[in-house]
């Protein structure tokens, strides 16, 4: 008993590259957090998109844009005017003076924007005296405001929808930083899925068609392919309107680095090779996902037109998801069956048997 099942137990022995293989598949989806880190924090796509009126200019030297969407607000102001922003509540939330950005610590808007720290405190009045810290010296600043997102009461349909204001105090004088709020239409998405079924199809006919030499040239085209196009994407997202240098530098640190391991990879073995290109088309894949909002809301963030920036996503998630399916398939088909022959029994010698009596 004990034979036949160590006999059925090592009848399939799985060698160290199948085990790389079944890695080669995970790594698209075993490691989001890592393809996370090449910054993809930032909003990229949006159904909803506040503008300002006027190009921004509020009035002679007090400028305002929206950045990322209706997620954010950045003012700027001259040294020499004095702007005080009400919030939520119509309470002073923030002020803009030669001294550069204050922030009222007992505003409810200023706490619920974590600008200062603190717990829920009573609502403060329009009259009520503020108390003024100082956030920095410069004369801009970016905020979120919920005052730019869609709320309810907007008009149906796509385009410009509503409107929305802020209200401000310049030198004194109540104003109001305004603008508009515009609808996207749904994007359709049978273009790119075209995209994806073609290259499941092409997939399954090299794997059944094509030889080896074959096999590792599409791989290693497709690996590049998806590095590329990741970096174009993620090019695009970091020069939208308004992003920082830091979130510039994150947004393109983790496809460079894809790059660099693309390139370090040819210098391996053929073997080495053609497993490394999966891998890296893997993390390339991962990191596309970030992106896949792009397919269902209108509005893209990014310097790219929003067909270019979708088909740059379509394509590095097809191209990425081929080169891991070929070698992850090529690998496990090739894996050698290994059959464990059981342990030959001894062979018994036959016995005579010595007919019992008294010797003679």
């Amino acid at each position: 008993m004990n034979a036949r099942i160590r006999q059925s137990v090592g009848r399939v022995r799985i060698r160290g590259h199948a085990v790389i293989a079944i890695a080669v598949a995970l790594s698209a989806f075993v490691f989001p957090d890592v393809a996370q880190a090449h910054g993809r924090s930032t909003v990229v796509a949006l159904d909803y998109v506040a503008r300002p009126a006027a190009s921004g200019e509020v009035a002679p030297g007090i400028r305002a844009r929206v950045i990322d969407g209706d997620r954010k607000l950045e003012l700027s102001v001259l040294p020499s005017r004095e702007v005080v922003v009400r919030g939520y509540g119509e309470e002073p939330f923030l002020r803009f003076s030669a001294l550069g950005v204050q922030v009222n610590v007992d505003s409810p808007t200023a706490i619920a924007n974590r600008l200062v720290s603190g717990g829920a405190i009573a609502a403060v009045g329009s009259g009520a005296p503020a108390r003024w810290k100082v956030l920095t010296k410069r004369h801009r600043l970016t905020w979120h405001d919920h005052r730019l997102g869609p709320r309810s009461g907007l008009r149906p349909g796509d385009g410009r929808v509503g409107e929305w204001a802020i209200p401000i105090v310049a030198d004194g004088k109540p104003a109001a930083i305004q603008g508009g709020l515009w609808r996207a239409t749904k994007p359709t998405v049978l273009p790119w899925l075209a995209i994806w079924l073609a290259t499941v199809a092409a997939a399954g006919a090299v794997l059944r068609l094509g030889t080896s030499r074959m096999r590792r040239s599409t791989v290693y085209l497709a690996a590049v392919i998806a590095v590329g196009g990741l970096l174009l994407v993620s090019a695009g997202f970091a020069a939208a309107t308004g992003r920082s240098r830091i979130v510039l530098w994150g947004e393109l640190a983790f496809p460079a680095a894809l790059a660099v391991a693309a390139g370090a990879a040819f210098f391996l073995r053929p073997r080495q090779r053609y497993i490394a290109s999966a891998v890296v088309a893997g993390f390339a894949f991962a990191a596309a996902l970030e992106d896949v909002s792009v397919f269902w809301h209108g509005f893209v963030v990014s310097s790219l037109p929003a067909q270019i920036a979708r088909a740059g996503v379509a394509t590095t998630l097809a191209a990425a998801a081929y080169a891991v399916a070929v070698v992850l398939a090529d690998l496990m088909r090739d894996e050698p069956v290994r059959l464990r022959r059981p342990r030959p029994r001894p062979r018994l010698q036959p016995r005579l048997a010595i007919p019992k009596g008294k010797p003679r």
